[in-house]
């Protein structure tokens, strides 16, 4: 099998990958640790969309299950005593432009998946820790969060 590298575009800190089902064709998300936006390339590696151009602090992004390009994605989560700020965010294209809002608040959020049981979804969320006074504080745990994913996100915001 031969493979060809193919620099198909500069995102400086790219940290997170996910798929994403967008007007029904298979694609991929790529999105920046720090201050950088995020990118929609179909599996050829063109650059279809931009769904922000910031504020970056992408750690995990996911698909809505059974929404054409709808997903979630944390933001402003930077590094484990810059991320007071972090949320889940819902990005999804509306009239050919790309829609950002928040989900959830959740200051120091990580990582998250969608959990389908029963037909069902469930967002499962984690912390690296609830709060600190000052830099490298790490004397409030993290936490496990659990809720369940509304299938109509409309009306959702924070």
């Amino acid at each position: 099998m031969k493979y060809q590298k193919k620099v198909i575009s500069d995102l400086n800190l790219c940290y997170s990958l996910a798929e994403l089902t967008y007007k029904g064709k298979h694609c991929f998300l790529v999105a920046a640790e720090k201050h950088d936006p995020c990118y929609l390339f179909d599996e050829a590696g063109t650059k279809i969309a931009e769904p922000w151009a910031g504020p970056g602090g992408v750690m995990t992004m996911q698909q809505v299950p059974e929404h054409d390009g709808q997903f979630l994605a944390t933001h402003e989560f930077y590094s484990p005593n810059d991320s007071k700020e972090a949320k889940i965010i819902l990005a999804y294209p509306e009239d050919g432009k790309w829609k950002v809002r928040t989900l959830a608040e959740l200051p120091f959020v990580h990582r998250f998946d969608i959990i389908s049981r029963n037909g069902v979804n469930y967002v499962i969320a984690c912390t690296l820790k609830s709060g600190h006074e000052y830099k490298e504080d790490w004397r409030s745990p993290g936490k496990i969060q659990v809720c369940v994913l509304p299938e109509d996100l409309s009306s959702v915001d924070e």
